[in-house]
């Protein structure tokens, strides 16, 4: 059975050893660009290899293009490659606990076709307590073939979202944490007639594990009367 969403740290536990299954760690601090890597080398699930955000997962920065920009395609294809994944491997990602970095690697191999990729629910902070085996240091698996084609359907440059969120049909979702949002964004987003965002979407802060269906169904039903009401607003102007 492939993974394609979340595994839990039990389901894991049961595959670790096994050639079919590629961990990734993707453990980062965007206040610390080493402090993940460090970590690893120092702890983490055995079998993983380490996944830099900046390195391994973004692009070349040319100052208009973001600040972690995706990478070329070929590019992020022969990292992969370097992981040992190819077609047929199941990808489990995780990071510290709420699963922001992992979701990256889990959202950027489904931009390139694999769909067997899943974000370790709990993160390395629920393994840890459960008390699950852990390694040091730096492991690397077999180098693989990938071959994958990017998902054109699955990115949108920033005039096709400021044109998309004028759409009613359409939602512009801000899934970052709460603080770049309120220095930067709130000021930029002014002039957008729909907008709203998310802390830490999906996930409950308590446990940083995600949350279940019948949650998420009631978050999407309070964000929808959130937009109705921003809707309401901007009509009123």
């Amino acid at each position: 059975m492939a993974f394609s969403t979340l595994i839990s740290t039990a389901a894991l536990g049961m595959h670790l050893g096994d050639p079919a299954f590629a961990i990734v760690d993707c453990r980062y601090k965007l206040d610390d660009e080493s402090w993940g890597e460090h970590e690893y080398m120092n702890l983490h699930i055995p079998g993983a290899e380490y996944a830099h955000l900046g390195r391994d997962l973004a692009g070349p920065k040319t100052g208009t293009n973001g600040r972690h920009p995706l990478p070329d395609p070929k590019t992020f294809a022969n990292t992969l490659s370097k992981f040992g994944i190819t077609s047929g491997v199941q990808v489990v990602a995780y990071d510290q606990d709420n699963g922001i970095y992992a979701s990256r690697l889990w959202w950027m191999l489904r931009w390139l076709g694999h769909d067997a990729a899943a974000v370790l629910d709990g993160g390395f902070k629920k393994w840890i307590t459960e008390g699950r085996p852990t390694a040091t240091g730096v492991e690397t698996r077999e180098r693989k073939r990938f071959v994958g084609t990017p998902r054109v359907e699955m990115t949108a440059d920033a005039q096709q979202v400021e044109s998309l969120v004028r759409h009613a049909d359409w939602r512009l979702v801000d899934a970052r944490a709460p603080e770049p949002y309120v220095a930067a964004l709130r000021a930029l987003c002014e002039d957008l007639p729909l907008r709203t965002r998310t802390i830490a979407a999906g996930r409950a802060a308590v446990e940083s594990r995600f949350l279940r269906a019948r949650n998420l169904e009631a978050h999407a039903a309070l964000y929808a009367s959130l937009l109705e009401a921003n809707r309401s607003r901007s009509r009123a102007r």
